[in-house]
């Protein structure tokens, strides 16, 4: 699925049991074997199994994969992973949670300045230094290029991260409403934002 000097995502697993697609850069591609060096620190260790996601003929697609080695650490680590099935299309893209933590993209959240860690149709992550009450709804307001996003989330989940940010899981309830339309064209839009800037620097 995946060539050399092109774009793409890892899924890790992990205890939330959400999908959160990190972006990466193929360097280079050897039978099942595939060196990727990541945006971001990818929490995993050799021997897990991921999810690797990149454009196939123009559509999204996923495909199984294992950590076979961790070649180079630090902020944008280097990976050796090796396919362990055939690529197909992930359909459901618009439920993947997309991290843009190292964007730096900044919203308000009760007026109030926060940083948006990651993105998907149903909800967004956010880093904030003032403290939320999960359970309760807050008020967005989010820009990224022509699209808004603007109006109630609710808190679902609170999280301290080791830089000592409090990390605040915001979710979307209405299935229909205009929200989940916004956050939806926002998460597409990050998608393919990060997939044509690693594409422009490979």
């Amino acid at each position: 699925m995946l060539n050399a000097n092109v774009p793409c995502f890892i899924s890790v697993p992990n205890p939330e049991n959400k999908r959160v697609l990190i972006p990466g850069k193929v360097l280079q591609v050897s039978g099942e074997g595939i060196s990727v060096q990541f945006e971001e620190p990818v929490n995993a260790a050799p021997g897990s199994e991921v999810t690797l996601f990149g454009e196939l003929r123009g559509k999204f697609h996923q495909q199984p994969a294992k950590i076979s080695a961790i070649t180079s650490g630090g902020a944008k680590p280097v990976l050796q992973v090796t396919t362990t099935g055939e690529p197909v299309s992930a359909e459901s893209r618009g439920a993947f949670r997309v991290s843009v933590v190292s964007q730096d993209l900044s919203l308000t959240v009760n007026n109030q300045p926060a940083k948006l860690a990651d993105l998907s149709a149903d909800g967004i992550a956010i880093l904030s230094g003032k403290p939320l009450a999960v359970g309760t709804s807050v008020e967005i307001d989010l820009q990224i290029e022509s699209i808004f996003a603007k109006g109630s989330l609710r808190v679902q989940t609170e999280k301290k991260t080791p830089g000592g940010q409090l990390r605040y899981g915001l979710y979307a309830a209405e299935r229909k409403g205009p929200m989940r339309k916004s956050l939806e064209a926002l998460t597409s839009l990050m998608q393919r934002r990060q997939l044509q800037r690693l594409a422009r620097a490979a």
